[in-house]
This record gives C-alpha cells, sequence and structure tokens, in this order.
C-alpha cells in the first residue's frame, strides 16, 4: 500500500485557548515530540506544547492529543480496539495482524500486538465496570432479566463464563475459571 505522506508528517498539537481562567495569557511551558500512530494517518510525530499561566501556575495541554493516544502511548486508541477486535473477535494471529497493520503504515512488533490486546481487555473491563449502573437502571426499567451462563474453553485451557441477559444480550459479567470443577465456582 502506498504511503499517505512521503515522510512521517508533523503534526502539533497545543491547546485550544492561550488564555488562562485568571484572564492572562499563558507562556510556553514546553514542547515535546514523540512518534504514535493511528489507523486513519498512520505513522505520525506529534509535537504537543504546554503552557503555564505565571500568574496562578496553572498548566494547560492539548485537548485533541489525549482524545488520539493514552499518556506516554505509541498507539491510538483506535489501534488498541483494531487489535483487540482481530485477536478476539476475528480471530486473527499475531502475525496477520501485523501484517495488516503494516498495510496501514503501522509498524509494530509481535510482543506490541499482545500488549495491546491485554491493553483493550483491560480498557474493556474498565468500561463495563462504569456501565453497571446504567446496565442495572436498564435491566431494571425492562422488569429484570433471564440469566444465561455460558462458558467456553479450549483444551486444558481456563474455562471463560460468561453470564449475561438473555432478553437484551447485554454480558453482565466475566470470569476466567481453571476448570469446571465445581469446588472452583
Amino acid at each position: 500500500m502506498k504511503q499517505l505522506f512521503a515522510a512521517i508528517p508533523l503534526i502539533r498539537f497545543e491547546p485550544a485557548s492561550r488564555e488562562c481562567g485568571c484572564g492572562l495569557e499563558r507562556q510556553v511551558l514546553k514542547t515535546h515530540t514523540r512518534t504514535i500512530a493511528t489507523l486513519a494517518i498512520g505513522q505520525m510525530r506529534a509535537h504537543e506544547t504546554r503552557l503555564i499561566c505565571d500568574h496562578c501556575k496553572t498548566i494547560a495541554r492539548s485537548e485533541q492529543l489525549p482524545r488520539l493516544v493514552p499518556k506516554h502511548g505509541k498507539f491510538g486508541f483506535d489501534v488498541i480496539v483494531y487489535v483487540g477486535i482481530e485477536l478476539l473477535i476475528k480471530s486473527r494471529s499475531d502475525i496477520e495482524i501485523q501484517q495488516q497493520l503494516a498495510l496501514k503504515n503501522i509498524p509494530i512488533s509481535i510482543r506490541e500486538i499482545g500488549h495491546l490486546g491485554a491493553r483493550f481487555v483491560t480498557y474493556l473491563a474498565l468500561i463495563h465496570k462504569d456501565a453497571q449502573g446504567p446496565i442495572k437502571k436498564l435491566l431494571g426499567a425492562n422488569g429484570g432479566y433471564i440469566l444465561h451462563l455460558d462458558g467456553t474453553c479450549e483444551g486444558d485451557s481456563p474455562h471463560l463464563m460468561t453470564a449475561l441477559d438473555e432478553l437484551s444480550e447485554i454480558v453482565l459479567g466475566n470470569i476466567k475459571l481453571p476448570s469446571e470443577n465445581a469446588a472452583m465456582i
């Protein structure tokens, strides 16, 4: 696949406003450049400018950069989701994912794909935990739920037990069990 840019582009990220909440103009505190990658652009050099108010000492950062990539991360949230879906839903191998990302101008190691897959699962668990209240409200408004338990495994690997509402097909929880032994449940 052809690259979108002849060379890795430099994209500047700055706070939306130079004006501080106290009314004074912020000054440049420091700049930092790092290489990141997103599905939309591929690799890019992100040049972030941080500003500081000399009066109240508040620091302002770019609002856009943390929406694209995790703090200190190299790969965008969209790449993390892509890797997670490819690994866990489409059952693609690490090498297949590496090859597909290379076509999108995102060089990545096999080891990093494993890390991004684990990060995807962690983010998914955190989002699911944050959604417990709204899910509980929704199930209550629908008059309750029909609990469906299902477990999957391959060979001697741990079992993944999933609880879901049969009516809405919302996953209520997951747990990894070492075996089908009733004492383990």
